[in-house]
C-alpha cells in the first residue's frame, strides 16, 4: 500500500514538529511493508522537483520528504496522486488541504483527513468552521473514508461533520523512546547522562534543583502562567518552576511577569529546549505540569510519561484523555488543587514511582510509534475496502 502524507503550512507553522510527526508515521508504515511520501508545502518553498532524503523520525529508514510551494503542491497532486492508494492530509481547511481533496477526489483516490489547529478549540473556530461548511457543500470531502483526530477533545470541536463510528480513529502522535522497546530513540531520547549535550543553563538546574517541575506547554502571547506561579507559592522553597515551551512570543513577557512578581530565583524560561537537552529537563523532573489547551499537550504528556516523569495536566487539557489511563493526574484548574496536586507529588516519592510505571506501560502499549503505526495501518486498509468507500460524510447541519 502507497500512502501520500501531506502536511499544509499553516499545519506546520502552528504544531510542534508536525512534518516530523507525519515522517515517523510514513517510517512507520515503511517498517511494515508500505510505501509512501512526505509533502509537505511552506510559504517560501523549493520546487519539490526531487524528493529530499530526511531521517528526522529517527527510524531505521529514510523517509522521502518533498516540499513545495503552494503552486507547485498543486502541479504535483494534478499529477502523481493516482500513483498512491490512500491522501492522508493533516491541516486546517487552507489552500494546502483544499487542494489535495479536490486531486485526490479528482483522481477517485480514497482520502484521510487528520484536522490541525493550534488547539482544539481552533479546529472548530467560527472561521474555521464555515470553511469546512463550504468544503462539504462544494462536495470536497466526499473522497474522506476517514478521519483521524489525536483525541476525543479535538474529535468534538471538530464542526458538524456526520460520520460513522468506525471510520473516526482516535490515536496520539508517537513517542520514540528506545528504552521501552519501540526502536531507535527520536533525537536524544532517553537521556544517556551526556552532560556535555545538554545545554549549560538546564544542566545547572537539573544539578541544583532535585525539586524540579517542568513546563513544555508554548510560551505564547495570550498564555497563562498565573495558575502555575500563584500554586508555587505554597510549595516549598526548593521547588524550582521551569517554562521551557517553544517561544510564540511570549518569553519575554512571561520572564518579566516572573521579575516583576519577585520569583525570578524560583522560576526559569528557557524556552524551546529539544534534544539532549529536553530529554534530560524531563527525566530529572519530579513531575511535567501543563495548563494549556494546546493541542501538542497530549504529545507532551506521552513523553513524560515514557520518560518516568507524571505529568499533572489541567482537566481541560487533550491530555487529559491519556493522563487518566494512569500515570499522571488531572486537576482542575483551581490554585488550590493543583498546590495540593503537586505538593502530594513532592512528598511522596513511592507514588511518584508508582505513576512513572503505569505512564511507561500506557506508552508502551499504546503510544509507540510501531503500535501507533499499526493502527494507522489497520484504519487505511480497513477505510480503503468495500462499503467504506461510499460516501458517508456530510454536515449534520448548516447553521
Amino acid at each position: 500500500m502507497r500512502v501520500l502524507q501531506v502536511v499544509s503550512a499553516r499545519g506546520l507553522a502552528g504544531q510542534r514538529d508536525l512534518l516530523g510527526e507525519v515522517s515517523a508515521l510514513s517510517s512507520g508504515l515503511g517498517e511494515r511493508g508500505h510505501g509512501g511520501e512526505v509533502w509537505a508545502a511552506e510559504r517560501v518553498g523549493c520546487a519539490g522537483t526531487e524528493p529530499a532524503q530526511t531521517n528526522q523520525a529517527g527510524a531505521d529508514r529514510p523517509v522521502p520528504v518533498r516540499l513545495f510551494s503552494n503552486r507547485g503542491l498543486r502541479s504535483a497532486l494534478a499529477d502523481k496522486t493516482k500513483e498512491f492508494e490512500v491522501i492522508h492530509v493533516h491541516g486546517p481547511p487552507d489552500r494546502t488541504v483544499t487542494s489535495a481533496l479536490r486531486a485526490a477526489r479528482r483522481a477517485g483516490v480514497p482520502t484521510v483527513l487528520s484536522p490541525v489547529g493550534a488547539t482544539a478549540a481552533g479546529i472548530g473556530g467560527r472561521f474555521r468552521r464555515h470553511r469546512w461548511q463550504r468544503l462539504a457543500r462544494g462536495g470536497d470531502l466526499d473522497g474522506l473514508v476517514g478521519l483521524h483526530f489525536t483525541s476525543e477533545q479535538r474529535r468534538a470541536a471538530f464542526p458538524r461533520i456526520e460520520s460513522r463510528a468506525e471510520q473516526v480513529l482516535i490515536a496520539p502522535h508517537g513517542v520514540h523512546h528506545a528504552g521501552l522497546g519501540g526502536g531507535n530513540s527520536f533525537g536524544d531520547w532517553p537521556f544517556d547522562g551526556d552532560w556535555a549535550a545538554v545545554e549549560d543553563p538546564v544542566a545547572e538546574l537539573c544539578a541544583g534543583h532535585p525539586e524540579l517541575l517542568v513546563c513544555l506547554a508554548p510560551l505564547a502571547r495570550r498564555g497563562d502562567p498565573e495558575l502555575l506561579l500563584a500554586a508555587l507559592g505554597g510549595l516549598p522553597g526548593n521547588t524550582h518552576l521551569v517554562f521551557a515551551g517553544p517561544d510564540r512570543g511570549g518569553a519575554a513577557l512571561w520572564r518579566a511577569r516572573i521579575e516583576a512578581l519577585g520569583l525570578g530565583h524560583r522560576v526559569s524560561v528557557q524556552s524551546g529546549v529539544q534534544g539532549a537537552t529536553r530529554a534530560a529537563l524531563l527525566e530529572h523532573a519530579v513531575c511535567l505540569v501543563l495548563t494549556s489547551a494546546e493541542a501538542e499537550a497530549g504529545h507532551i504528556a506521552l513523553e513524560a510519561m515514557a520518560a518516568g516523569t507524571p505529568p499533572i495536566v489541567s482537566a481541560q487539557s487533550p491530555a487529559a484523555e491519556w493522563v487518566r489511563h494512569g500515570g499522571g493526574l488531572v486537576v482542575p484548574a483551581e490554585v488550590d488543587r493543583w498546590r495540593a496536586a503537586i505538593g502530594g507529588l513532592l512528598a511522596d516519592s513511592g507514588r511518584r514511582e508508582r505513576l512513572a510505571r503505569a505512564g511507561r506501560e500506557l506508552v508502551r502499549e499504546r503510544a509507540l510509534w510501531p503500535s501507533v503505526a499499526e493502527r494507522f495501518e489497520r484504519a487505511y486498509l480497513g477505510w480503503i475496502g468495500g462499503e467504506s468507500r461510499a460516501r458517508v460524510f456530510r454536515l449534520r447541519s448548516v447553521a
